[in-house]
């Protein structure tokens, strides 16, 4: 997540935390109404408590997936030059020394260019799997 992501989760949270004291405050009134309507503590209730803090998971989830979805388009694009700089030939072990991946994330993010058509499996004679990057340096697939 970039600054602004966790800017906007930051200002999430903050709803969420406002919309409890809210619906704190509101729910102890409607124990001990006092001389004000029942209806207007239902109405607080709603509007100071329920709203913001519904507001604010939204808001948090929004920006958690937007974060997400951002780092994910960072590693394919990083993985994505370094089939470029390899001749379109990748292993999971490439991708994990010239990344900051681990060599699982480095495998995931491999097979899921795979499931997205952007590379072929192969397996060397050594038996190890290599991933072929479809158009890059000369490959016409």
């Amino acid at each position: 997540m970039n600054f602004l992501d966790k800017l906007v989760f930051l200002v999430g949270l903050a709803l969420c935390c406002l919309g409890a004291l809210g619906l704190i405050r509101s729910l102890g009134n409607l124990v001990d109404p006092g001389e004000a309507s029942v209806w207007t503590y239902v109405l607080a209730t709603l509007f100071l408590g329920i709203i913001p803090s519904a507001l604010g998971l939204w808001v948090c989830r929004h920006a958690k997936r937007k974060g997400r979805r951002r780092s994910h388009e960072s590693t394919e694009r990083t993985i994505l030059e370094l089939a470029r700089e390899r001749s379109g030939k990748l292993t999971v072990a490439d991708v994990a020394m010239n990344t900051s991946l681990s060599s699982s994330e480095a495998k995931e993010a491999l097979d899921q260019l795979n499931l997205d058509r952007l590379a072929d499996m192969d397996v060397s004679e050594s038996g190890v799997v290599v991933y072929h990057f479809h158009g890059i340096d000369g490959d016409n697939s």
